[in-house]
Order: structure tokens, then C-alpha cells, then sequence
């Protein structure tokens, strides 16, 4: 059944997505799906992290204010290794 996010889910497909929600929190994400449940929608997906590898996770998706979609974990790292090296360089 396609509905008005199915093109956001088909741009989430076997990606890594960190979202951002209003509080600043940080959700990372893997092959994010939008569902609705009990009339209220949701991100949900699986945490890619060595910590809780494979566990469910969702946030809603109201709570979102932004988000980053990354090819692939190693991609990911890639970037976070960079921005390591980076505030390492201005401090």
C-alpha cells in the first residue's frame, strides 16, 4: 500500500540515517521505515551502534527537526572520524 512516505522510506532503504528531534537528541538508524501507529507516525528502524546492534528503535516522527542520510555505516564512521580530527585540530 503506497501512501505519501513511501518516497522517503525508498530513500531510507539500506541507508543509515541519524535523526535530529527538537530536544537535541541524536537517533542513528538503519533502514529507517515512517509507520503509523495507534494514529500517531513513527521512524523506526534498527540501531546500527556495537552497543545495541540489531534492537529495534523508534522516535516520532512529529519529534524530528532534521535528519542525514548516510550510504552506509562505514560511511558514517567515515564522517564522524572527520569531524573527530577536526574539532581535535581547533581546540
Amino acid at each position: 500500500m503506497k501512501n505519501k512516505y513511501t518516497k522517503l522510506n525508498r530513500l531510507f532503504k539500506d541507508k543509515l540515517v541519524v535523526f535530529y528531534t527538537s530536544n537535541k537528541d541524536q537517533l542513528d538508524v538503519f533502514s529507517p521505515k515512517i509507520k503509523k501507529i495507534n494514529k500517531k507516525l513513527f521512524v523506526i528502524g534498527k540501531i546500527p551502534s556495537k552497543y545495541s546492534q540489531g534492537k529495534d528503535c523508534g522516535v516520532s516522527w512529529k519529534a524530528v527537526t532534521d535528519f542525514v542520510i548516510f550510504n552506509s555505516l562505514k560511511d558514517y564512521k567515515k564522517s564522524c572520524k572527520k569531524l573527530k580530527k577536526k574539532k581535535e585540530k581547533s581546540v
